[in-house]
């Protein structure tokens, strides 16, 4: 298990706004958290990188618990981060932005560098162009492979769909597949479910800071009327449905059953 989350509770102010948030990601899976605004799904990913206390609960990297770590102590363990909006440096070129995220001493600065631009070769065709001149979605590929130059074993996404056209938005769902491919997880929260929807194998449904509903694609897609309650939306799309196991993904023959949880179980004492 690369990441796991057990009962993890998380204030703002007064506001109780994790309740008992529990999940886990092995290696090499695709896991959403879908959810409303103010769900609580980038607290979620927030808490994991340190950025927001968790009160009580544990976060767990490998088998070792990060909480109270400092963030890029928890980057040093193995966690990437694409934060919500992307946040690149829109006055550095393509390969400013990825040689930042290096450290100066680091013997392989360039292989790092070399790796993100072969996943995004657009990337290396554009690497003397400032971020600012970049579409939606080749900022978002920068920003991705930004947080990939660590070598990561676990990938988190925050909203990586927002505001991105529908083609910019297939492009970065198939690089997130490639990517766990190889060996590497992702954690995505989401809003876009067609997005989730074509690219993770398992859903952890969020309301109120709550993890009600644990679901597998396949299942989702015969009980859209969770979706209906717990999102406002249907899932009655076309959905390339195992796009990564067809690829030869490594949790094809035994990705982890799900389990509905209460969402009684999930609540403070």
């Amino acid at each position: 298990m690369i990441l796991s989350l057990e009962q993890l509770h998380c204030y703002y102010g007064l506001s109780h706004v994790l309740r008992g948030v529990t999940l886990n990601v092995s290696e090499g899976e695709i896991v959403s958290i879908l959810g409303r605004n103010g769900a609580g799904k980038s607290t979620t990913i927030q808490a994991i990188m340190g950025l927001v206390k968790a009160q009580s609960g544990s976060i767990n990297i490998a088998g070792t618990t990060i909480n109270g770590l400092p963030p890029h102590d928890i980057c040093r363990r193995g966690v990437g981060w694409v934060p919500q909006g992307r946040r690149i440096f829109p006055h550095l070129t393509v390969e400013e932005n990825l040689r930042v995220a290096t450290y100066k001493d680091s013997k392989g600065r360039q292989l790092a560098l070399d790796r993100a631009q072969t996943l995004f070769p657009i990337l290396r065709e554009r690497r003397n162009v400032k971020a600012s001149g970049l579409s939606g979605g080749e900022q978002q590929m920068l920003a991705i492979a930004r947080a990939l130059i660590g070598s990561p074993r676990i990938l988190l996404l925050d909203e990586p769909s927002e505001g991105l056209s529908p083609p910019a938005i297939r492009e970065v769902m198939k690089v997130v597949r490639e990517i766990s491919v190889q060996g590497t997880a992702v954690l995505l929260a989401e809003q876009n479910i067609r997005a989730a929807l074509a690219s993770a194998h398992r859903h952890y449904l969020m309301d109120k800071g709550e993890v009600p509903v644990v679901m597998t694609t396949e299942e989702i897609q015969k009980r859209e009327d969770l979706l209906v309650s717990y999102l406002g939306v249907a899932a009655r799309m076309p959905v390339e449905l195992g796009a990564s196991r067809r690829a030869g993904h490594p949790l094809a023959e035994n990705t982890p059953e799900p389990s509905r949880t209460s969402t009684e179980a999930g609540r403070s004492a």
